[in-house]
């Protein structure tokens, strides 16, 4: 962890916000912030308060950013070693003006980048121009968009270029780009998976090019050389994981998993890695039985969509903001 000035001011009694306040911590400075309470930051609500960030709990509880958002925001780490970068942060507390954007454009649709075709129980998603809304199966998502899956939920959704990824309860994942021209099968994607099970089986576009598809978590980055994963991301009070798995054909692909300390490569059905710290190397991978990597993701698993035989038919202009 990079050496940077971090202000952490307890008791917070002069916090803008009424709430019960953990910490108000000074970011003005800062180049990044350790937010105190294990994985809080990895399952709090982000929320703008003008130049502050506001941090909440489930129960409630708060942690202010102070001048998050005046200048260069810091990178915000939690005290188990999760990192949320400040681009993540900045989307996951949504935009300045709700539905500002969209009414400046006149109105002007979201990108739509693939298709709802699995859903159980809640799934909001909350978009790039500020507005919410509850998903069902055939709805667009959007580049940008933020999902959130509830108690027992689970979503399934089919990308431009064929990958499928799924999502399993207490989720929290980004959509934050995804680029393919059908024509040439080619593009780029990023994703990022803030709290939950996952489970993904990649496209065209991880096939078109090294690292052209890639995931992150609080822990680690993940660069998909064409392949079948599953995964935990940000769970609280266990590691994170992450596993290379046989695609259906009984072919296996390749992952690179990453932190700034160093990488491991898997390409080894079943090949594994445990950890709970962005500025740890990744351990050496151990193989896990089928029956345990079913046991462990049988819900996530059975939500995730098959892969399609064609390009997918995404509706269009179907979301046109606030």
């Amino acid at each position: 962890m990079q050496s940077a000035p971090v202000t952490t001011i307890r008791p917070a009694a002069d916090s803008p916000v009424s709430a019960p306040v953990d910490a108000v911590l000074d970011a003005t400075h800062a180049a990044e912030v350790v937010v105190p309470g294990g994985n809080f930051l990895l399952t709090a609500q982000f929320h703008r308060a003008g130049s502050d960030l506001v941090l909440t709990g489930k129960d409630g509880h708060q942690v202010v950013v102070i001048g998050f958002f005046s200048n260069h925001p810091p990178q915000l780490i939690s005290e188990s070693g999760g990192i949320i970068p400040p681009e993540l942060a900045i989307r996951l507390a949504g935009p300045v003006f709700p539905g500002g954007y969209a009414q400046a454009a006149g109105g002007a649709a979201l990108k739509a980048i693939g298709v709802v075709d699995t859903v159980t129980g809640k799934v909001t998603v909350h978009h790039a121009d500020g507005t919410t809304e509850t998903l069902a199966k055939g709805a667009a998502v959007y580049q940008g968009d933020v999902l959130e899956t509830g108690d027992g939920a689970n979503i399934g959704i089919v990308f431009a270029d064929k990958t499928t990824f799924a999502l399993g309860a207490n989720g929290r994942m980004v959509l934050d780009e995804l680029v393919y021209d059908p024509n040439t099968h080619t593009g780029e994607s990023a994703f990022s998976v803030v709290q939950g099970t996952f489970t993904f089986v990649s496209g065209a576009i991880a096939k078109s090019g090294p690292d052209n598809m890639v995931v992150k978590t609080p822990v680690m980055t993940i660069g998909i050389r064409g392949t079948t994963v599953v995964g935990t991301a940000a769970a609280e009070g266990t590691d994170n994981t992450i596993s290379l798995v046989s695609d259906e054909g009984g072919g296996v692909g390749q992952i690179v998993i990453s932190t700034s300390a160093g990488s491991e490569v898997l390409t080894v059905p079943n090949q594994t890695v445990k950890m709970n710290s962005a500025f740890e190397a990744p351990p050496p991978a151990v193989v896990l039985s089928a029956a345990e990597i079913q046991s462990a993701y049988s819900s996530v698993l059975s939500a995730r969509p098959a892969t399609p035989a064609a390009d997918p038919v995404i509706p269009q202009n179907q979301h046109q903001g606030a």
